[in-house]
């Protein structure tokens, strides 16, 4: 796989999560929990709305690797992620690549919710 050029930083993917994604993605993964499908459960919450699965979230990554390197994308990378915020349901969030890959380091990717805050970071290396 070839890492994308320096003039590929700033590149990005956005896209709403809205209740019928998570609740399609809850049926594909078989994770009901109610924290992200249940309103009322999760109006009680600390985070007082339900949440978007964080592995939907990461979904961007993936968007915008298969974005920057077709057709590998993700294909035999090592990618190290860390989430940070959660991600209401019906928000907007956008994966930008912050820096492109060295010759033998990770490209960053860094999902922010509408608000500017991180939900996750992720640092992709090539096979």
């Amino acid at each position: 796989m070839t890492p994308p050029s320096d003039n590929t930083a700033g590149t990005e993917v956005r896209r709403a999560l809205g209740r019928d994604d998570v609740l399609a993605y809850a049926q594909l993964t078989d994770d009901f929990n109610p924290i992200h499908v249940d309103e009322a459960f999760a109006a009680e919450s600390p985070f007082g709305h339900t949440i978007v699965h964080g592995t939907l979230t990461l979904t961007l990554v993936w968007e915008l690797l298969a974005a920057l390197r077709p057709p590998q994308g993700a294909h035999g990378s090592r990618v190290t992620v860390r989430f940070t915020a959660p991600v209401a349901v019906g928000e907007t969030v956008t994966a930008t690549l912050e820096e492109a890959a060295a010759a033998d380091g990770p490209m960053h990717i860094v999902v922010r919710r509408a608000d500017g805050a991180t939900a996750l970071t992720a640092a992709v290396r090539q096979p």
